[in-house]
């Protein structure tokens, strides 16, 4: 579960129970205790609780904040691409929060060996049976909505490494400057899992479609598969029908 996400499950929480503990928050947003707290220290930061001896309230006129964008479709996006994992399949997972969003829907699954930078993926699959879990090493990078590991040392480990599939998101897709993302360091990463895996996936919801960021990551037609919902223009469809490319929708 992403941060937002924890955040307004905890201000619903407390505006119905008034005031309560850390542990009794951990079934609330299914989180461990530490990352319960850092979500806490946050929002005393903003003034949304007040923390004393062990407990927690609600601060008087806090607002609930509602839940990031898109997320319906980030949830449908994931149950497609789920879909698309069969058992023995070695995978990688990206960051951000429709990665982890897919690494929910694992359940069930049988032999699969993932790799993956993303902090939240880690903690969501690291009880799951059946799953070989590992974390590529790399300095820890805290974003607004998720965590990674990502530098120089992360794409030394991957240099040896193929995957049956891949599955990163991007942060926009554009007729013209084709898929881009937020990071200059992703670049490598991403260049690299192209290369080096059988089926490439990308999930993007309808946010993303006619938006260009600060890297151009590769054109519009190099990705073979694109995880996305029905909401997308008819134009982009039919680019990528034109050009061979499985749009598989949620």
């Amino acid at each position: 579960m992403y941060q937002a996400e924890r955040e307004a499950r905890i201000l619903e929480y407390l505006s119905q129970v008034q005031i309560t503990s850390p542990a009794q928050l951990q079934p609330v947003t299914g989180a461990s205790l530490a990352t319960v707290r850092r979500d806490l220290n946050d929002l005393e930061e903003r003034g949304l609780v007040r923390r004393s001896h062990g407990y927690v309230q609600l601060c008087a006129a806090a607002p609930r904040p509602s839940l990031p964008s898109h997320m319906e479709e980030k949830e449908r996006i994931a149950t497609a691409a789920a879909a698309e994992i069969h058992d023995g399949d070695i995978i990688f997972l990206g960051s951000g929060t429709t990665c982890t969003c897919l690494a929910r829907h694992l359940q069930g699954k049988k032999n699969l060996t993932i790799m993956t930078i993303n902090l939240d993926v880690m903690h969501e699959l690291t009880r799951l049976e059946g799953v070989k879990l590992s974390l590529l090493g790399g300095e820890v990078r805290v974003e607004a909505d998720y965590m990674e590991t990502l530098d120089e040392y992360t794409m030394q480990l991957l240099k040896r490494l193929y995957f049956d599939k891949v599955f990163v998101t991007v942060n926009g897709i554009d007729f013209e400057f084709g898929y881009s993302i937020r990071m200059q360091l992703q670049l490598t990463l991403f260049q690299h899992l192209l290369r080096n895996s059988k089926v490439f996936y990308c999930l993007a919801d309808a946010s993303k479609f006619n938006k260009r960021t600060y890297v151009q990551f590769c054109p519009i037609d190099a990705i073979p598969k694109l995880v996305t919902t029905r909401e997308v223009h008819a134009a982009y469809a039919d680019r990528f029908a034109q050009n061979g490319i499985e749009v598989i929708c949620g």
